[in-house]
């Protein structure tokens, strides 16, 4: 028999019964008195006495009585309640009072506090933003990147080709879908002439994924994502409302982009921006037969993770399937690799760490502001002393001095978060401005709920913080002694100077370690700023042109002939169409040189290509890829870059002339080190094809978008030996301001062909600019938040000080 068993049970009738006629608040209590008497006159008594003692309490029980006692209680509660609540309202009045009665103390503490919750706030708020908020799809936790890797090149994040991508797709199964796009332009003639606008091309299946419906019309269907279907177009919300006004009627319009119309099947909305800002139109990937092959690797895959699969169960997947592809392609997969990354964590990643960064610099700052403000409440303290005393000897308790003071510290510390919110938005607005193009997802940053939230907790936590120690050792001074003194000049004790020259440590050394971090920053930024791109950027203007696409005739409809008759048609109109260019250049008033050429200097738009030198026998999994870039003109002079040794290109380059190309210093100096490499020979991409000469060497220029980086082999090629690309930038030194010249080159570019757009209008000075921007956008925010601290810590010695020595 168990324990609960054996117990002795109540008369269930009348246990109901007094339950029953019982109040909710006394029936635990009375139920609970009743059965432990029962219990003991069982033992003493027998059970039929203690059944007739139970049944006696039920009729002895006055109901009547019971509820007014219940109401009594409840009397006694609210009253409770309300003496609480006036007590901390009667703290709270007592607060603003001392207040209004220190203006100048009130004042250095709540600039310091606005000054220290404000930068904590407006930091969080972009940290929130970027690193926390969540991606802008329905479960966006399950989308993520799946790129190819070239471990010998350092490439972790490289483009996929069409058919990895749909073998892919067939075969895994830790995707509920994968999609892909890669980036285009195409050219619109509008009112004022021809417009490039920035686009993707995609797959049907990656809108669907993303789960985005549109704001009007339809996204792609799957038959519009095959070879030979007709011409679609989705359009983004901004290119929607100003190129055609927000007009819903464009939605079964035909728009004419490159010579080909394309009709227009729907808007996205005006928070959709995949991937970037900058993307204005969307178009179905067809897959065109001229990018299926398997080395032409132009694509990005996104996929939406299986129910309950993690991103490290697909990267599993993934070099397995990929594995078994690349085994049947040894020759266009060699020495790739695959990885699987969290779409969030691919967006964030290059701000992550300087965002944290940040918010640790504004900790720092928050942590002074307490140590400064509880310093001065310690001073002030002081001088509070018999105003502290004389309340204790009334009979105030110490538990009531304490939160007294720790109330007056947290109005303080609220009324200081709410000056921050103001300070905030102002220091937002900076990092919004500086931080553009440096930092992903800024464009819906601002104080929203959860910042709001955020502001309060820290305004009532840094209360709490810097009112603790002086709440607690103005509560145990002694009453005697205080009273005999007066009060003012009795001092903070031995305990409290300690305290006091501990806070005053602690600020000074936050300060100067964050101060040493910025100076280490802002050296660093000097040092870059001091490093020559390899060009002169004063005077030097470019543009990007892009000839009109010629119209082509569907794909199969051609002999091989036709086809090479036809490009090759196309490739002497675009070299007429760059001479004329460069011709009317040259005329423009002030213009001293002009060139054309693919990439320009700091701009990160340039090809690679696998070389050989002449005489070496390397295995083709281990030859380097070489950055190049294509000119014409006097690129050379245009640009400030100068020749050191041979020749530069001239009209004898001619196609039907041998190749020649120049290198950079790197580059000769890697392939042919003490030796002279005029005239040494490699070839470019195919083992088996051409020998290329090498007839100058040149200055070292920086190509990628960073001065930091180590300087890299470049080689060059003349124009004319190449091709002709889709589009060259046209660069033209003057001897006036080069801003002048913008419209002039426009209007000679269009008086040519007014469906040739001008894009990418830029300064050489930009791009020097633009080099250092995000280094500079980390050493500014970083020395303002060191400034903070140390005016902070300045001031807040001095405060201490004035306010002792006027004590």
């Amino acid at each position: 028999m168990s324990r609960r068993s054996s117990l002795p049970i109540e008369p269930r009738i009348a246990q109901f019964l007094i339950v029953w006629l019982t109040p909710d608040e006394l029936k635990a209590q009375i139920e609970g008195d009743l059965r432990e008497g029962y219990r003991y006159r069982r033992e003493i008594n027998g059970g039929w006495r203690a059944r007739v003692w139970y049944w006696r309490q039920l009729f002895s029980l006055d109901v009547l009585a019971l509820r007014r006692e219940v109401r009594r209680r409840r009397r006694h509660q609210r009253s409770e309640v309300a003496m609480t609540t006036r007590g901390w309202l009667s703290d709270i009045r007592h607060a603003v009072r001392v207040m209004k009665k220190n203006p100048g103390f009130t004042g250095v503490v709540l600039a310091t506090l606005a000054l220290g919750i404000g930068s904590n706030t407006a930091v969080f708020s972009v940290v929130n933003s970027v690193l926390l908020r969540p991606l802008p799809y329905p479960e966006s936790d399950r989308l993520a990147m799946v790129f190819r890797t070239v471990p010998r090149f350092g490439f972790t994040q490289s483009s996929a080709s069409y058919p990895d991508f749909n073998d892919w797709r067939a075969a895994s199964t830790s995707f509920t879908s994968l999609g892909a796009y890669g980036y285009t332009t195409s050219t619109y003639m509008g009112g004022e002439g021809a417009e490039r606008w920035i686009g993707y091309r995609v797959t049907a299946d990656l809108l669907t994924l993303l789960q985005v419906p549109p704001a009007v019309g339809r996204i792609f269907a799957p038959d519009e994502d095959v070879p030979g279907a007709d011409r679609a177009i989705l359009l983004s919300f901004g290119l929607w409302q100003a190129r055609f006004g927000g007009d819903r009627s464009v939605v079964g319009d035909h728009l004419t982009l490159d010579g080909e119309p394309h009709i227009v099947v729907g808007v996205m909305p005006a928070d959709f921006s995949f991937p970037s800002q900058r993307t204005s139109f969307w178009v179905p990937l067809r897959g065109d037969a001229e990018r299926l092959e398997r080395d032409t690797n132009f694509l990005t895959v996104l996929g939406r993770l299986a129910p309950g699969v993690t991103v490290a169960q697909a990267q599993v997947e993934m070099e397995r399937i990929a594995g078994r592809i690349d085994a049947t392609a040894p020759k266009a997969n060699e020495g790739y690799g695959i990885t699987v990354e969290g779409r969030h964590a691919f967006v964030v990643d290059n701000a992550r760490t300087a965002l944290l960064v940040f918010l640790g610099a504004v900790a720092l700052v928050l942590i002074i502001a307490c140590a400064n403000v509880a310093n001065l409440m310690l001073a002030r303290g002081a001088a509070r002393r018999n105003e502290i005393a004389v309340r204790t000897a009334l009979g105030a308790a110490r538990g009531r001095i304490v939160r007294q003071l720790l109330t007056e510290s947290a109005v303080l510390g609220i009324a200081g978060g709410l000056l921050g919110l103001g300070l905030a938005v102002a220091l937002l607005k900076m990092l919004v401005v500086l931080g553009t193009g440096q930092v992903p997802r800024l464009a819906g940053v601002g104080i929203d709920p959860i910042a709001l939230g955020f502001t309060a907790f820290v305004s009532v936590a840094a209360g709490i913080a810097f009112g603790t120690i002086p709440a607690w050792l103005g509560s145990r001074s002694d009453v005697h002694e205080s009273l005999k003194e007066g009060g003012r000049g009795a001092g903070v004790g031995r305990l409290g100077r300690r305290v006091q020259q501990s806070f005053v440590v602690a600020q000074l050394t936050l300060a100067v370690v964050l101060t040493i971090g910025a100076a280490l920053l802002v050296n660093s930024f000097l040092r870059l700023t001091s490093v020559e791109p390899g060009f002169d950027p004063e005077n030097v203007i470019a543009a990007r042109v892009s000839p009109p696409q010629p119209e082509r005739p569907p794909m199969g409809t051609m002999s091989e002939e036709e086809m090479m008759a036809m490009m090759q048609s196309v490739r002497q109109a675009r070299a007429l169409f760059f001479d004329e260019l460069l011709r009317r250049s040259r005329s423009l008033p002030g213009v001293t040189s002009a060139s054309l050429s693919y990439g320009l200097p700091l701009r990160g738009n340039s090809f690679s290509r696998v070389v050989l030198p002449e005489g070496m026998d390397v295995a083709d999994q281990e030859r380097p890829a070489i950055p190049g870039n294509i000119v014409a003109g006097d690129y050379f002079t245009a640009m400030g870059i100068a020749i050191l040794s041979g020749r530069g290109f001239t009209n004898a380059d001619a196609p039907s002339s041998p190749l020649v190309l120049m290198a950079n210093e790197t580059m000769a100096e890697a392939f042919w080190p003490g030796e002279d490499p005029i005239g040494k020979r490699i070839r470019i991409g195919n083992g088996n094809g051409p020998f290329t000469t090498v007839v100058g060497v040149v200055a070292d220029v920086r190509l990628r978008r960073s001065l930091s980086e180590a300087q890299q082999p470049v080689y060059y090629r003349p124009l004319s030996q190449v091709g002709w690309p889709d589009a060259m930038y046209v660069t033209v030194r003057t001897q006036i301001s080069p801003t002048n010249l913008v419209a002039a080159l426009r209007r000679e570019v269009w008086a040519m062909d007014p469906r040739v757009p001008i894009t990418n209008v830029l300064s050489a000075p930009d791009l020097v600019a633009a080099a250092v921007a995000q280094p500079r956008f980390r050493t500014l925010v970083l020395s303002t938040f060191s400034m903070f601290a140390m005016l902070l810590a300045v001031v807040g010695i001095y405060g201490v000080m004035a306010y002792t020595v006027g004590d």
